[in-house]
This record gives C-alpha cells, structure tokens and sequence, in this order.
C-alpha cells in the first residue's frame, strides 16, 4: 500500500482539521493527533478518488468502537465492476484500520454518534474528481475482516 500524501482527514462534528502531513489535528477536547488511512493499492493502480464516512461511538477509555462506513469512489480509468467493488471495501477497511488506533481523551469518553469524512485523493489525481458523498442512512456496518 502506499501513504497518500492528499489524504484529507475532515472530522464533521469532531473539530479536527488536516496537516500537510496528512494526519489530523483535533481541537482542545481530544487527543492531539490521529492517524490517517492508508491510501489502497487497488485505489492507486486505477487512479481512484474516494470519500469514506464512519460514524462511530467512543469508549469509556477513549477507542474509537461501533464503527459504520460507507464508501464511494471516483474512476479516473474505466476500471473493471470488480475493481471497483474490491476498491471500495479497501477504501472502508483503510477507514476504519485508521480509526482504530484514533484515542480521545478524557473529556470525549462515552461520545456516541460521532462522524468522520476522509478523502482520498491521487498527487496527479484532476481536482473536482471526487465522488458524492455516501450517506451513512445504510451503513453496512464495519467492513474490516
């Protein structure tokens, strides 16, 4: 796998905003570094965008559990359906493999219902290229084996 440097780690209702190295910051309430994903293989041969939502709810001892993502991608290539398909549950395993190892402190434990918005993004990825947004209304639930 390889570490996009454009990956966008945007916490909708978290606060936290993205440093150029890709990893997220978050406000005075939480810890003050998180992980970002790694960017999938599949994603890179085909030149794919995604954005990924999760929704999730934080632990009495502040880990991220209960984690829901949902996934679309954008195709630069005309890649095949099944690339696409393997693509996707990449996108969302990445997701929540970053989420996992996400801490909050003290002040957040027992936070519920908390979302999350990643971007993915290709270096010579065309800006504007992204997908739409998936909704978390059917969320599968989590997709890491």
């Amino acid at each position: 796998m390889i570490r996009a440097a454009l990956i966008l780690a945007l916490a909708l209702s978290a606060g936290a905003s993205a440093q150029s190295d890709g990893t997220a910051v978050a406000d005075e309430a939480m810890a003050p570094v998180y992980p970002a994903p790694v960017y999938p293989l599949v994603g890179a041969r085909y030149g794919m965008t995604a954005i990924c939502r999760a929704s999730y709810n934080v632990s009495a001892d502040g880990r991220v559990v209960d984690i829901c993502t949902a996934c679309t991608v954008g195709e630069f290539y005309n890649p095949p359906r099944s690339a696409i398909n393997r693509a996707t549950r990449k996108f969302a395993e990445a997701t929540e493999e970053a989420l996992q190892q996400w801490r909050y402190d003290e002040a957040n434990w027992g936070d519920r219902g908390v979302e999350t918005e990643f971007q993915f993004f290709m270096p010579q990825g065309i800006p504007g290229r992204l997908p739409d947004p998936p909704t978390l209304d059917q969320c599968p639930g989590s997709q890491t084996p």
